[in-house]
């Protein structure tokens, strides 16, 4: 369902972005991943939490805390505190 391209680790994140080649809505991204994120027991997600620039949800799974975030000019990423938490949503997301 979903392609991500991980990123350098910077600031002590783990970041992956989903790749967006049809040129869909980003909102519509960021809502699919969450629905399938919920989907699965392991994982705990916080509210949508909205910010000026932005909308992210924090998630906690076996491997540690995650956000998904929705940027308003550069899209859609998953950013995690370790590289096992961001290996763990990309499997989940792309299963």
């Amino acid at each position: 369902m979903f392609e991500l391209h991980r990123m350098p680790a910077k600031d002590g994140l783990y970041y992956a972005v989903f790749v967006n080649y049809e040129q869909r809505d980003e909102q519509e991204i960021f809502n699919a991943a969450i629905n399938k994120l919920k989907s699965i027991p392991e994982i705990t997600l916080t509210e949508v939490q909205i910010v000026p620039y932005a909308n992210y949800i924090t998630g906690i799974g076996p491997e540690g805390k995650f956000d998904i975030f929705l940027d308003i000019d550069y899209g859609t990423d998953v950013r995690a505190r370790s590289e096992a938490a961001l290996n763990y949503v990309i499997t989940a997301l792309t299963i």
